[in-house]
């Protein structure tokens, strides 16, 4: 594999995550504190002392191979509003590290763009698996695939902005186990004003994040 993240490829390094502050045990980020006996590391609450990943671990991060964008996406300004009704980002990442080894933790990384609707509140992220073809120009004028189980939920902070980073283990795993993975969709339940999550055509593109333990 190349030193050089390109659309589409990786980057081995060995990496640690920031600690950042979250709630209950397996919530994603909403309050300064995770209660007792717990901490916040990689935007998820594990027990104190516990490493955010483990040690003999690989990190590799993958830029998407194709993003699509329903209700709304703004392709010449790189981003898609996910605080529209209804919106969904969709992403498919290239499939072959599943021959190099064993994911064990894996995060989905979105950038958030220029201009968003600020109103202090968190905007809660839901990622599912999904379950059939697409490509990106079929999506924009409206036609979406099903989506299925697992899921995995994230925060979008708003005041102030900054990167999401969501637990997609369970979602990782489960594609991993299929003959044909058409990668995951990015929605939110409600609209929420303003969220301009950036595609990556003009950078800031999403990543997937995946801790590899070799076979």
């Amino acid at each position: 594999m190349t030193g050089v993240a390109l659309r589409g490829s990786s980057v081995w390094v060995m990496g640690a995550l920031l600690v950042v502050s979250c709630t209950r045990s397996g919530e994603p980020c909403v309050a300064p504190n995770c209660g007792v006996g717990y901490e916040c590391l990689a935007n998820t609450c594990t027990p104190l002392g516990a490493e955010p990943v483990p040690k003999d671990t690989i990190r590799v991060v993958l830029e998407p191979a194709a993003v699509g964008g329903s209700n709304g996406p703004d392709t010449r300004a790189g981003t898609m509003d996910l605080g529209r009704e209804f919106a969904a980002l969709y992403l498919r990442f290239d499939h072959a590290w599943k021959r190099d080894g064993t994911v064990v933790r894996a995060f989905l990384l979105l950038e958030p763009g220029d201009h968003p609707d600020v109103r202090g509140e968190d905007l809660p992220l839901h990622v599912w698996t999904v379950q059939g073809p697409w490509t990106p120009s079929r999506i924009a004028i409206g036609a979406r695939p099903s989506l299925a189980s697992p899921h995995a939920r994230g925060l979008l902070r708003m005041n102030p902005t900054s990167v999401a980073r969501i637990d997609v283990t369970k979602v990782i795993l489960a594609l991993a186990e299929r003959s044909e993975d058409h990668g995951v969709a990015v929605i939110v339940r409600e609209r929420h004003g303003s969220a301009p999550i950036r595609t990556g055509s003009s950078g800031g593109a999403p990543r997937l994040e995946l801790y590899v333990r070799a076979r």
